[in-house]
């Protein structure tokens, strides 16, 4: 892997932008906060990535939802909507600039993305987990409801957490429940279009559960592995973890990169495990979070090597547009 924070000359880029650098725009949710206030600090790995691109001399300005007129300019639109669906005006608003990023992938529901989602008559009848159909499980539609809804809206959220978990419209991580076998699951679960059943196909080595995480921006990433002792891994679980090459298939087999290519994810993480040498997709995130048990070598290194990824789409999509790049 090459090591991350290597950037490109000043002068490099020269669209919309006086002193030849990159201009971007990062589009977000208009209850969304990317960027640490008093009080709050930002969880989004992307704003790591700003602040390697602010260093090398980029100038990063956030925009905070799609209804506006004075649309500024820039080099490169990113989406940045922390929503398991979102709204297509985003990608729209992206379009406006000579190179989008993450523009073509609007839906990370579980049902659009898992490979291993059980379904009625498939003849599965092993172990399987169930979870939320939302990504994060539904917490970031929790939090813009939180901010955008009215009072009776937000008490019928609060009666919804205290329903039994099968009867529930969002499911945390820690609520996740694994069954032995598909006919173990409550049939008020299967009616429930919030929750989604899945085949559970742990990787297991040394007496551990493992996850794989490939984090990227455009060509360049690496792939996370991590291991717990619990059979759904959480961060808090974790008791070690190796950090692989995005180039070498024993660590990324080519059928994941086949399945970002089909979903046209240029930024993002996937998860997802080995099972009898066959790799299984189950999770898909275009907001990863910046994880504090990450150590700040780690932080800085995964920072700028997808700021290099970014420069090198900005740099392939100016030149593609016929823009200087």
């Amino acid at each position: 892997m090459r090591p991350g924070g290597e950037g490109f000359p000043p002068g490099r880029f020269s669209f919309g932008y006086a002193d030849g650098m990159l201009n971007v725009a990062v589009l977000v949710g208009d209850w969304e906060q990317i960027e640490p206030v008093e009080g709050w600090e930002t969880w989004y790995l992307l704003w790591d990535v700003i602040q390697a691109l602010r260093e090398r001399g980029h100038r990063v300005q956030t925009i905070r939802g799609v209804d506006r007129r004075d649309w500024p300019e820039a080099d490169i639109g990113v989406v940045h909507v922390d929503l398991t669906r979102t709204p297509a005006a985003y990608a729209e608003a992206a379009g406006r600039y000579p190179v989008a990023v993450n523009g073509g992938c609007l839906d990370i529901s579980k049902r659009a993305v898992s490979s291993c989602v059980v379904r009625p008559g498939d003849g599965y009848e092993g172990p399987v987990i169930v979870k939320s159909d939302l990504n994060c499980g539904g917490h970031p539609e929790e939090v813009r409801g939180r901010r955008s809804r009215g009072w009776v809206a937000k008490q019928a959220g609060s009666v919804g957490k205290r329903m039994p978990w099968a009867m529930r419209r969002r499911l945390p991580l820690s609520a996740y429940r694994v069954f032995e076998r598909r006919s173990d699951v409550p049939w008020v679960a299967w009616r429930n279009p919030g929750l989604v059943v899945e085949r559970f196909l742990p990787e297991e080595r040394d007496g551990l559960y493992w996850l794989r995480s490939w984090l990227f921006m455009g060509e360049c990433g690496y792939v996370r592995l991590i291991g717990a002792e619990e059979r759904v891994v959480k961060a808090r679980g974790i008791v070690r973890q190796e950090l692989g090459d995005q180039d070498d298939p024993a660590w990324l087999p080519p059928s994941v990169r086949d399945r970002r290519a089909e979903l046209g994810l240029d930024y993002g993480k996937i998860d997802f495990v080995m099972h009898k040498n066959e790799a299984v997709i189950f999770d898909i995130n275009r907001t990863p979070s910046s994880s504090r048990d990450k150590s700040p070598e780690e932080r800085g290194y995964q920072s700028g090597l997808l700021a290099d990824g970014l420069e090198r789409m900005a740099e392939a999509g100016l030149q593609a547009s016929g823009l200087p790049g």
